[in-house]
């Protein structure tokens, strides 16, 4: 390849790299310059396990739904059966209703606990999932270990914004 053409190439990619970074919602592909395609959900994108039922599958799914209230469109959580994230449901230990495995992409939630408690537990795992962390004790959220339902406070916007899955 002429030398004149790759660096032209170079420099061609790097404007395709400049405009996209005045706009994270436009996804850019190096390799194809897709500019203007709808973002990849590949990090926030969730499938069940096999042995999960239809309950405990509907209330997990309205956990996770709910982050999509808050965030933008490229961290809103969307179930779909070829995800990043596999969802099981298992016996954890003590008093654990929930875990996340970040590595492994793993979100692990206790056996069906009533519709707003799974729905707090997968809520509170899929933030996990998003990139968030916990809230201090004495702090209410969704993101405090002690949550009991689906109540996203000033604390949990804050955290969601740190990690940049909610807009300013």
């Amino acid at each position: 390849m002429p030398r004149a053409f790759a660096f032209a190439a170079v420099l061609a990619l790097a404007s395709v790299w400049t405009s996209c970074a005045a706009d994270h919602r436009i996804y850019c592909d190096p390799t194809t310059a897709g500019v203007g395609e709808a973002p990849p959900r590949t990090d926030t994108s969730f499938r069940f396990d096999s042995t999960v039922d239809d309950e405990t599958k509907a209330a997990i799914t309205r956990g996770g739904g709910r982050w999509a209230t808050i965030t933008d469109y490229e961290h809103a959580p969307v179930f779909q059966a070829n995800a990043t994230w596999l969802i099981q449901v298992r016996t954890l230990h003590a008093a654990c209703v929930g875990n996340t495995d970040r590595a492994a992409k793993v979100i692990a939630i206790a056996p069906f606990m009533g519709p707003g408690r799974t729905e707090a537990a997968a809520a509170h795992e899929i933030g996990h999932a998003l990139g968030l962390e916990h809230l201090p004790d004495d702090t209410a959220g969704v993101m405090n270990r002690a949550a009991v339902e689906v109540a996203f406070t000033p604390a949990d916007i804050t955290e969601c914004r740190r990690v940049l899955a909610c807009p300013k």
